[in-house]
């Protein structure tokens, strides 16, 4: 059932091919900052690494959700920030920044009325200033210790005038001086877990492989076993695949589902008569507990390519994880 969304008559192609311009126009003013990145760039990030109290983000308007935007990237990241709304800067808020912190301000003009008005009182708390604007020259950029200035001639927007561009550019900024400051202060994987402990990306992070194993993880066939017998094995505990264990009970190898299909297409009915040893992958690649969910999914989806994979604790094999018991956190 089609359905009608306005009274309006629009040309397809030309609603796209208007998308498809803004868009690269935008993408274009973010390659362009790439470019023209230089000291400024690299004293802005000196400053937010060395930074002993936290980082203070001000500006008014698109570019105040910008801000925001940047102070939630940083403090994920293990850089404390805050936004500070410039305009109830004016009116008390001005008590959150105190004189070890940095002060990121963000205006296109740098003429912000709002900003300008809490300038001096920046200048007698004595924090640090970068401001992130078009225009060193500006009464932001005259005052700041530091300008990172971008360039965009033009918004995207079709009469110029609605911020579109300048705060894409503002937006991938921020977000390169989070992520290479947060990597200067050698910030890692576990401390990123710390601060997302909910949902699934935290979960990943947090739990280790042991804690993913399901109960019938624990499956494995004799190196003599029979190829009736790793099929049986396969099929009362359908994870993907078995592991063959010597005498001794130490791993020697592991029989997957397509260890089978190959097996087939090689001997034909002869596979029928093979041992498990004559089936396995000798050596497979493993993991040991206490490797993070994280971690696994890395080895096994984007390294090797493998599905399943045996846990061990030292040299003693404890179950297979399969890495739909990882995707599973999603």
């Amino acid at each position: 059932m089609s359905k009608t969304f306005s009274n309006l008559t629009l040309d397809k192609d030309k609603v796209l091919f208007k998308a498809k311009e803004i868009l690269n126009e935008e993408a274009q003013a973010v390659i362009n900052t790439a470019m023209d990145l230089g000291d400024d760039f690299f004293h802005s990030v000196e400053i937010i690494t060395n930074c002993k109290g936290k980082v203070v983000i001000t500006g008014i308007g698109k570019s105040g959700l910008i801000g925001r935007k940047i102070a939630a990237t940083m403090s994920s990241l293990g850089i404390p920030a805050v936004y500070m709304s410039p305009a109830e800067g004016l009116h008390g808020d001005l008590g959150i920044v105190q004189s070890e912190d940095v002060v990121l301000s963000i205006s296109k003009s740098g003429e912000s009325q709002e900003i300008s008005d809490i300038l001096p009182a920046l200048k007698k708390i004595g924090a640090t200033m970068i401001a992130m604007t078009t225009n060193e020259k500006s009464t932001m950029g005259l005052q700041a210790d530091i300008v990172l200035k971008f360039n965009v001639s033009r918004e995207a927007c079709h009469m110029n005038l609605a911020p579109t561009t300048s705060t894409t550019v503002c937006l991938a900024l921020g977000d390169a001086l989070a992520l290479v400051a947060s990597e200067q202060k050698g910030f890692q994987p576990n401390d990123f877990a710390l601060y997302h402990p909910g949902g699934s990306l935290g979960k990943r992070l947090t739990l280790n492989v042991e804690d993913l194993l399901s109960n019938d993880c624990y499956t494995f066939v004799e190196n003599d076993a029979s190829f009736q017998d790793v099929v049986i094995e396969l099929t009362n505990k359908p994870l993907g695949g078995t592991v063959v264990l010597n005498k001794d009970r130490e791993l020697i190898g592991i029989i997957t589902d397509g260890n089978l299909r190959r097996s087939i297409e090689k001997y034909g009915e002869k596979s029928f008569k093979l041992k498990a040893e004559e089936i396995m992958t000798k050596d497979p690649i493993v993991i040991q507990k206490g490797l993070n969910a994280g971690q696994a999914i890395l080895l096994m989806e984007n390294e090797r390519k493998i599905s399943v994979i045996p846990v061990m604790h030292n040299e003693e094999y404890i179950g297979i994880l399969r890495i739909h018991d990882i995707l599973k956190l999603a």
